[in-house]
């Protein structure tokens, strides 16, 4: 991709952006530019908000400028890139003197339109290039020349390399013994000794098939013409395999050759000695020898003062001499974490840590149920939980999260512990913000300090805080699979609606979110985009999905695992 100059921005513009600025026709128009009002575009931005193809360069749209024409009078350049020169579709200049450079230079051009350049006008035939002749290389003395031999420099004290010619000379496989040759004869009164006899065989011999006439077989007296009373049965020969004929066939005979190879070992034979006395006097290899030997003495060395076939585990003390084995083990915390409601019988498909929490963990329950129960429960209405559990109180799970279907996975932000997000088997996309809950814990907590030990085992069921889902995504632009892995993009990094191009962003705490599932497709979510439909409801749609095609051919990848490098 070419770096766009000063003054000019790449764009991509959509199909209904194009209409609706009249950008259609520049690919059948003499020059692929054309003038657009900035005060058309800043109000496209102000009635489209930030699904706006333009949104992303307000500011630089905002700031153009063009010496003392009012700002109603004022239009941008836009150019129709029909090559992906800058990689988008269209770019525009937001200088004056960035447009007239680019004027010029498709004026300057050849088979330019003549309507910029000063011609005839757009009505004026353009000239077909002619392409140039290809560039032909011709020997000027197509004559075969005497072998050059090439001579290399040699120092005083060294080997001279073998010659060019001798190193091809060598590398030819030529037989070392002469060929055998082998001669089998037999007498002509062998021939056709033991052959097959064939001969032709009658079908009433083999297979007893003899002729046969019906006696209904006369002539009806109510139909002239028409033999026979119950059917029609004529005396007529058949034969049920091909005609016999005689012929003579002989099969392709190819004779047996007995083939040898035989292989040897190439010698070079170098002029001032053996190949092997040459080599020695190699410098670096006297070099790597002098600098790996003393590495290579010592590991001799370490492996004669060291038994490595020692048993070290043996060496070991008892348990009365290094404690009891209760302390010296791994304790395994022993909890039930499990909810009446909400978690028996289930099992559970994803958990994850809450940041900055200390002994805070999150669950997601599921059924637990085969894939034909899962068949004939598809299409029925499902809920499922996420249970936060806390443990001081390993009884009652502290937040109880609803989802519209079994979830599979789900993380928090990072950053903001109040933010967690997660994917659905349907597809669907859930975030919820924990905030409000929290503070209502934590008032509950305060207010219920000055009661009795005894009042903690009068909780249960209606204590636990269920929590709906702050936004769900719209179920016909979700995953058309369940959702197998989802991530929070980091904080210094977003990507662009539409454009998909990632760029830097100032914010403290994740707002986006990427999602994978087995329907090949990756969709980017914004916490702060969202849509409205014709009766007010809010619709939670993606920002960018990125198609996963298969490298070798036609199909889609199915995703199961996602992983960001965040540097």
């Amino acid at each position: 991709m070419a770096e766009p100059p000063p003054g000019v921005i790449p764009a991509f513009l959509s199909g209904t952006t194009m209409e609706a600025f009249g950008l259609n026709d520049l690919e059948s128009a003499p020059v692929p530019y054309v003038r657009v009002s900035v005060s058309k575009i800043l109000a496209d931005i102000t009635f489209k908000g930030v699904i706006s193809d333009w949104q992303p360069f307000k500011k630089q749209i905002e700031s153009y400028k063009n010496g003392d024409v009012p700002a109603e009078e004022l239009e941008l350049l836009v150019v129709l890139d029909s090559d992906m020169i800058y990689d988008q579709n269209f770019y525009f200049c937001v200088t004056e003197e960035a447009a007239q450079a680019v004027i010029e230079q498709f004026a300057a051009a050849p088979g330019a339109g003549k309507g910029e350049a000063g011609g005839d006008g757009p009505a004026a035939e353009e000239e077909e290039p002619v392409e140039p002749r290809p560039r032909e290389i011709v020997d000027p003395d197509p004559v075969n020349r005497p072998w050059v031999e090439f001579e290399a420099v040699v120092e005083e004290g060294k080997a001279a390399p073998p010659k060019t010619s001798d190193e091809i000379d060598a590398l030819v496989i030529r037989d070392l013994e002469p060929k055998l040759k082998y001669g089998i004869i037999r007498k002509r009164n062998h021939f056709g000794q033991g052959a097959a006899r064939f001969h032709d065989a009658d079908h009433i011999e083999v297979e007893d098939f003899k002729p046969y006439r019906d006696p209904q077989f006369k002539e009806n007296p109510d139909q002239p013409g028409v033999f026979g009373t119950r059917f029609m049965l004529s005396d007529t020969a058949t034969q049920c395999v091909p005609h016999s004929q005689d012929g003579a066939s002989q099969t392709a005979r190819y004779r047996l050759v007995n083939s040898m190879v035989q292989y040897a070992p190439i010698m070079v034979d170098a002029k001032s000695g053996d190949a092997e006395e040459a080599q020695k006097e190699e410098d670096s290899l006297a070099e790597m020898l002098a600098e790996m030997a003393p590495l290579a003495e010592a590991a001799l060395k370490t492996n004669e003062t060291i038994s490595v076939f020692v048993d070290d585990l043996s060496n070991l003390g008892d348990e009365e001499t290094l404690g009891n084995t209760s302390d010296n083990k791994i304790k395994e915390y022993s909890s039930p974490f499990t909810d009446i409601t909400y978690s028996k019988n289930k099992i559970i498909s994803c958990i994850d840590w809450m940041p900055g929490a200390k002994g805070t963990v999150a669950v997601a329950c599921t059924e637990k149920v085969s894939l034909d129960e899962q068949v004939d429960m598809d299409g029925k209405v499902r809920t499922s939980h996420i249970l936060i559990w806390n443990f001081r109180d390993p009884i009652h799970p502290q937040f109880v999260l609803n989802a519209p279907g079994d979830i599979f996975c789900f993380k928090f932000n990072p950053e903001n512990n109040d933010l967690l997000a997660a994917g659905c088997a349907n597809g669907q996309v859930l975030y919820w913000n924990l905030k409000g809950a929290k503070n209502s814990a934590i008032q509950k907590d305060k207010n219920d300090k000055g009661g009795q030990a005894g009042d903690e085992d009068q909780g249960g069921k209606d204590d636990v805080k269920t929590i709906r889902a702050e936004m769900t995504s719209t179920i016909e632009v979700s995953h058309r699979r369940p959702v197998a892995a989802l991530r929070w993009l980091p904080p210094n990094k977003e990507v662009a609606p539409r454009t998909g191009a990632i760029v830097p962003s100032e914010k403290k705490v994740s707002k986006q979110i990427l999602t994978l599932a087995a329907d090949g497709m990756l969709l980017f979510w914004d916490l702060e985009v969202t849509k409205a439909d014709k009766n007010g409801a809010l619709l939670w749609t993606p920002i960018h999905r990125i198609i996963m095609n298969s490298v070798e051919g036609s199909g889609e990848l199915g995703g199961c695992q996602l992983q960001l490098h965040t540097a």
